[in-house]
């Protein structure tokens, strides 16, 4: 029976996160139906409009302290609850992006909750819903350790204030919401709902329009093609990011990467599981060394999503220079491979720089994932409400020799099962017709299909299918998450002329053998131990044990470089082994500190008297 409960509980959660979800995926639409009664008139000509404190409107607001800033005159400190209205002028009606100008108040904030209102009213219900990404850096260079390693810097909040699109934060739309405004005077009201935050202003500007690339190689009719060296942006040291774990990474197991090592873990790539949410973001700043065409390419690997593909957005100074750009394809590898970002008939794709500095930005995005994904939310949610309903009548395991009579006691139990059926079949088949989803969804569709055949088959021992739907329905419910993820790893960008070819890291068949031989000489002199100095060599030092792996020691490394060593002006040194605390004692080389050890160890060592008590 509390296994029963705790199935519905389940079944619960998910369908009102899917609900939710609809919800948010609907943003868009329900934004064009209700903001100010109009419909869309996009106009590529309507100015962008900006409010400030002296659109601010006192009387309508309860912004608890107002800070005095040079660049906006005054700005707002957010607390969760306070509200600032701004009054915006509106020219033209049409459809409008809506960004907020904002900075951080602490520095540990990753995001900023709140909601929105339009004259009053909220345009959509998520829109009490809202959230905005701060900006991420990484705080100084790349440290080293006493053994050679290194460790990724720690982060720290970009300066100055963010201007960030409200998007959907789930990234099931792709595109930043739009909000419909007639001309005339609006007031846009921003509620804080999370943690504090300053609020200097918001700032309303048209929808992005791109051009295919076919469009926009007219254009280039009358460009140059750059001839010079190539520009090469090594991933792991970004401008910004827009997620804390976002951080660079080493991968120590290869000859193709920039830069490699056979010995030493060296910070050469950025991303892996750590980039796989929609929206994620991170972006570089290069120097294009003259006017023109160039080409582009990427050196990565995308091992998390097997057999599958990943997506990138990509943009040149905040704008997607054409639309095969916002999505990017890198398909399954387990190696580092390059991919030059060509049409699938292998012909580059070439955007054009002007000289000077630019900030190129990839972030995720779901593609043809994102259609997917809502459709599938449209399927599972009935399959479980359907199945709690049943539940509730047979049991766990209902008796196969009892008619429950479900189509009599469930309303409208026949319909539903046939819509859902129907919708699978839909599915299934734009799946079968070219529609991009990674995995073998449309293989779990049809199992559930058939299940809900057989159900209609036979009404009266639909019953006897319930333990094989549910399997089914939890099948589809993981879909719904697994589909989602994005992992890539990321080493180098590169800008190219159109007419050469791209240098790559990729390592040859004799330059892979030799980093191999040294791999294997390096695992006989190179120690595991890890040594964090406080810059002091007279101050203390704490010798640490751990039983764990290389990644996890080089983790434990960098919480003890960021939270211990500098505070406390303590050295450490931590060893990675494979002995008990009893031999060390036993052998006179016992630690300071042993993590991770057994439960039955103190008991041991207390019968040896080796416990000390630090009363």
């Amino acid at each position: 029976m509390k296994k029963i409960i705790l199935q519905r509980i389940a079944a619960i959660s998910v369908s009102a996160i899917l609900t939710v979800t609809n919800f948010v995926g609907m943003a868009n639409v329900l934004a064009k139906e209700e903001t100010a009664g109009v419909t869309s008139n996009i106009v590529d000509e309507r100015q962008s409009v900006s409010a400030f404190s002296r659109s601010f409107i006192e009387a309508e607001s309860n912004v608890s302290q107002k800070n005095i800033n040079s660049e906006y005159e005054n700005v707002y400190l957010m607390k969760k609850g306070n509200k600032a209205v701004f009054s915006v002028n509106v020219s033209e009606r049409g459809a409008y992006n809506i960004s907020l100008i904002f900075n951080d108040a602490k520095e540990t904030a990753e995001s900023y909750d709140f909601a929105l209102t339009v004259d009053g009213t909220a345009p959509f219900d998520g829109s009490q819903a809202l959230t905005v990404n701060t900006l991420w850096e990484d705080d100084g260079d790349v440290r080293t350790l006493a053994s050679g390693d290194q460790i990724a810097p720690s982060q720290r909040h970009t300066n100055g204030f963010k201007t960030r699109l409200i998007t959907d934060s789930s990234g099931i739309d792709l595109k930043p919401y739009e909000f419909n405004m007639s001309a005339g005077v609006h007031k846009i009201a921003i509620t804080a709902s999370g943690t504090d935050f300053i609020l200097a202003g918001i700032k309303l500007t048209t929808p992005e329009t791109v051009s295919d690339y076919s469009d926009i190689l007219n254009e280039y009719a009358d460009k140059d093609k750059y001839t010079g060296k190539q520009i090469v942006i090594e991933a792991e040291k970004p401008l910004y990011k827009n997620s804390f774990s976002l951080t660079s990474k080493s991968d120590n197991g290869s000859a193709s990467i920039s830069p490699k090592s056979s010995g030493k873990s060296v910070i050469n790539y950025i991303g892996g599981v750590s980039w796989n949410s929609s929206g994620d973001e991170i972006a570089w700043e290069f120097e294009a060394p003259k006017d023109g065409l160039y080409k582009i390419g990427f050196a990565f690997k995308q091992s998390e999503v097997n057999h599958g593909s990943v997506y990138r957005h990509l943009k040149i100074d905040g704008k997607t220079p054409f639309s095969e750009a916002e999505n990017i394809t890198f398909k399954y590898t387990t190696k580092w491979k390059f991919k030059s970002f060509a049409d699938q008939s292998g012909n580059d794709y070439l955007i054009y720089l002007s000289e000077g500095k630019h900030i190129i930005s990839l972030a995720v995005t779901l593609s043809d994932v994102s259609e997917v994904f809502k459709r599938l939310s449209e399927i599972v949610e009935p399959l479980g409400n359907n199945y709690l309903d049943m539940v509730m009548i047979t049991g766990e395991s209902p008796d196969a020799n009892r008619n429950y009579q479900l189509q009599k006691q469930i309303p409208d139990f026949e319909i539903t099962l046939r819509n859902i059926s129907k919708n699978i079949d839909t599915l299934s088949g734009d799946i079968a017709a070219g529609l991009n989803v990674n995995g073998e969804l449309d293989g779990a569709l049809k199992n559930m299909d058939r299940i809900l055949n057989e159900m209609l088959d036979s009404l009266y021992n639909c019953h006897t299918q319930i333990p094989s739907y549910f399997s089914a329905y939890q099948t589809l419910s993981a879909w719904l998450y697994d589909i989602k993820t994005m992992s890539l790893s990321l080493d180098q960008i590169v800008l190219a002329a159109p007419e050469k070819e791209f240098v790559t890291p990729q390592a040859s068949f004799w330059q892979r053998v030799v980093f191999f031989l040294s791999q294997f000489a390096n695992s006989y002199i190179d120690s595991d131990n890890s040594i964090i100095s406080c810059g002091d060599d007279k101050a203390p030092t704490l010798k640490l044990w751990v039983n764990w792996g290389r990644d996890q020691v080089k983790a434990l490394s960098n919480l003890v470089q960021d939270a211990f060593v500098a505070q406390n002006k303590v050295n450490v040194k931590i060893e990675q082994v494979n002995a008990s605390l009893v031999q060390g004692v036993v052998s006179g080389n016992s630690p300071d500190l042993y993590l991770h050890m057994a439960r039955t160890e103190p008991v041991n060592l207390a019968m040896r008297g080796v416990i000390c008590d630090l009363k």
